[in-house]
């Protein structure tokens, strides 16, 4: 969520957050356990809240970058904030480009406005987030463009006879013209809306928020598929809605030291119960190359009940040595409905899922474990369409996951002032969970597996030395999902180490991401991506300050040791073809000037 708007896309459920201008970023906030049920349906391992930077002092600000390896990587960033009074007007617009593989140049422009207003009873907020995005070939080609409106409402604080209130407003539509890959050109437009009124409450040891809530979900698809494998080719036109309306409640009880070495408990119950009425209309038109065959009509109507339970525990303590601790418990069920991309997939995955079969039962192959082997893929790809008939149901899944950190703020080093280590375990187990079976041509067809899980193991240490001017932080995570086909866009494993140091004007900050093999998935078509990437990232940043100026130069190398060089050709592609533009060593140098009022 940015400022209360969901960033999920229906294209494949998940927030393309590299769209966002970090520097427009005040607070970034991870929310698991109970309270993650006042966030909507399908919120199964919690939400992650980003807040923009308040407007609550005077400034403006401008931020310019320049691509050292190559001219086309380009940044400009500017921001202002005007207050008087209770009032403020501010906003951010940013722009950028990269190029990749000499050939392929991204540009992205982000747009943040809003009005504020804070009194000693009631702040409420305006809001207007606008992202724009082009893939375009070096011969002038746009091959992929987007854009996302987003418009926010928000009102919170006390009222006579109603005290601690929010009420949030917001509608998000997207947009998407996708020429990217030869045999499949998409115009997709995904729009949605949602409607928060909460009240929280107090009561001794007891506190809690209750909440009524609507979100409204309209999708529309456009797109032609051309078969890669023969003459035919497929239009395929579609208008989706879908509408949940429900409440939601979360009720805490917290208690100060019940027992000894125990600083404070919390136990924290979430549930959430709505209705999803969903409405679905599909028309696909089959050609032989201009010779039309055959149109397919499907009109479906659901009404499906949606449930949520969520049990959270955590403790923060002090152990014999004086070493903080803290642990956390989160048990619950959920269920989710398909994306609305994988509702509009179904429709011609089906068609081309039964095409293939037929073509399956006219091939034999003559020798005997070659005809074995043919068998079973025929057996599969049944199996697969008794699954489709019928459309997509809901998906249902437990969750489970324990954590624990250890603290040792208590050091008698000359160098260390702290560090700390945590270990979580979390396991998902699905029933229902949507799946994708691969079809001759790169296009999938979504259906539901019977079960399905997801398993992971994450370790983590951070250490901070020299009056925390230096820290250093290890993350490390491991992923079992059950089938890769399952839950594509997931790394086997992941870590990221960062070191950072921040004295006087000097700022040298390090970063190293490395992450295991994954299968890629990019608007419906399946990219094998099975190699491992790494990363390595240096800035080296001088700030100083002169009045009510600051002024910040900075140097940044991305990809510190990649080897692969900006253009890609046949000498340096990756041998598999394997889909990567984001590797490419480069480097960029920053200059930021920030006047503002001091705070």
């Amino acid at each position: 969520y940015l400022d209360g708007i969901k960033m999920n896309r229906s294209l494949d459920n998940e927030a393309n957050l590299a769209l966002i201008d970090l520097t427009d970023l005040e607070h970034v906030e991870v929310v698991r356990g109970g309270a993650s049920t006042l966030f909507g349906a399908g919120n199964f391992g919690g939400v992650v809240l980003m807040r923009s930077n308040k407007l609550d002092h005077n400034y403006f600000q401008v931020l310019r970058s320049i691509g050292i390896t190559n001219k086309s990587d380009q940044d400009l960033s500017g921001a202002v904030s005007v207050k008087a009074g209770p009032m403020s007007l501010g906003g951010r617009f940013s722009g950028k480009s990269r190029l990749y593989d000499g050939r392929t140049l991204y540009t992205t422009l982000f747009k943040n406005f809003a009005t504020e207003i804070e009194t000693k009873k009631l702040a409420g907020t305006v809001r207007l987030i606008q992202q724009e995005n082009t893939i375009e070939f070096k011969s002038g080609g746009i091959r992929s463009a987007d854009q996302m409106d987003s418009y926010q409402f928000r009102i919170k604080g006390d009222l006579p006879y109603f005290k601690g209130f929010d009420l949030q407003w917001g509608r998000r539509n997207w947009y998407w013209n996708d020429q990217f890959f030869t045999n499949v050109s998409r115009i997709l437009e995904d729009s949605s809306s949602t409607m928060r009124l909460s009240k929280s409450f107090e009561w001794k040891n007891l506190n809690g928020t209750i909440q009524v809530e609507e979100d409204r979900q309209y999708f529309a698809g456009n797109q032609i598929f051309t078969d890669s494998y023969s003459s035919r080719n497929w239009t395929d036109v579609a208008e989706l809605r879908q509408r949940d309306r429900g409440w939601a409640g979360v009720l805490r009880f917290d208690q100060k030291n019940p027992v000894s070495d125990i600083d404070f408990v919390r136990f924290e119950l979430g549930t959430r119960s709505s209705k999803s009425i969903y409405d679905h209309d599909q028309e696909i038109m089959v050609y032989d190359s201009t010779v039309f065959k055959e149109r397919i009509l499907y009109n479906i109507q659901e009404n499906t009940p949606l449930k949520t339970y969520r049990l959270g525990i955590s403790a923060e303590g002090r152990m014999a040595t004086g070493n903080k601790f803290s642990l956390f418990f989160n048990q619950g069920s959920n269920h989710r409905t398909p994306t609305l991309n994988d509702r509009f997939l179904w429709g011609i995955g089906l068609d081309q899922l039964q095409d293939y079969y037929t073509r399956l039962q006219r091939t034999q192959p003559s020798h005997p474990e070659a005809q074995a082997v043919h068998e079973l893929k025929i057996q599969d790809v049944k199996q697969i369409l008794a699954l489709m008939m019928g459309g997509l149901k809901r998906e249902y899944v437990t969750t489970t996951e324990l954590s624990a950190k250890l603290k040792a703020d208590q050091l008698n080093t000359s160098v260390f002032t702290s560090m700390e280590v945590g270990l979580g375990i979390f396991r998902n187990s699905y029933l229902d969970k949507v799946a994708y079976r691969v079809i001759p041509g790169e296009l999938l067809a979504p259906f539901n597996t019977t079960t399905a899980w997801m398993n992971g193991l994450e370790v983590s240490a951070k250490s901070y030395a020299w009056d925390n001017s230096f820290q250093m932080g290890l993350n490390m995570m491991w992923l079992s999902p059950s089938d890769a086909n399952v839950f594509p866009d997931k790394p086997s494993s992941r870590s990221n180490f960062i070191a950072d140091y921040r004295k006087g004007w000097v700022h040298i900050n390090l970063s190293h991401i490395k992450q295991g093999p994954q299968k890629y998935m990019r608007g419906g078509v399946l990219l094998n991506q099975d190699e491992v990437i790494s990363n390595t990232n240096v800035t080296v940043s001088l700030n100083k300050r002169f009045w009510l100026l600051d002024f910040t130069l900075s140097y940044a190398v991305r990809n510190l040791f990649s080897n692969t060089a900006v253009i890609v050709d046949a000498n340096n592609i990756s041998p598999d073809g394997s889909f990567n533009y984001y590797d490419a060593h480069r480097r960029l140098l920053s200059f930021k000037i920030n006047l503002a009022e001091s705070k």
